[in-house]
């Protein structure tokens, strides 16, 4: 059901028909590695049978008996997961840039303060202004990777 695809459809084909992230090579080393009675986890993409592509965490396990090696896998969607992860790294990011340019105001502004407490001249004063526009200019040139 998560593939797209009727279990008639599935039978015969390799597994990495569907995985997009291991090829066939990977995957058979994958299921020659994994140990009766270790649980295993493989987060991969999945392409489903009308080309979408979904992230998915695959959680495999082995068992040995007398009938010989059988693999038993179960397999979870996790798209909307990372997308979440995906958006809260995004909105953080924002956040520390947002945080870097507020103390960037404060400490132009403490600096104007400090320019206008201690009684400068004009001149003085159009100074600590000019300097704080080439900070400004120079920090969003570096955030745009100018410098």
């Amino acid at each position: 059901e998560m593939v797209g695809a009727t279990r008639d459809a599935l039978l015969g084909r390799h597994l990495s028909e569907f995985i997009v992230s291991l090829d066939r090579d990977g995957l058979e080393a994958l299921w020659r590695d994994l140990v009766p009675g270790v649980p295993s986890t493989l987060d991969c993409r999945l392409r489903r049978a009308d080309g979408a592509v979904i992230a998915v965490c695959v959680r495999l396990g082995v068992i040995e008996d007398d009938d010989g090696r059988t693999v038993i896998a179960s397999c979870r969607d996790t798209t909307a997961e990372r997308e979440r992860a995906q958006a809260l790294e995004r909105e953080i990011t924002q956040r520390r840039e947002a945080e870097a340019i507020s103390r960037s105001h404060a400490e132009t502004l403490a600096s104007l303060s400090d320019a206008l407490a201690s009684g400068p001249t004009l001149d003085a004063f159009l100074e600590v202004v000019l300097q704080a526009i080439a900070a400004r200019l120079n920090a969003e040139a570096a955030g745009m990777g100018c410098i």
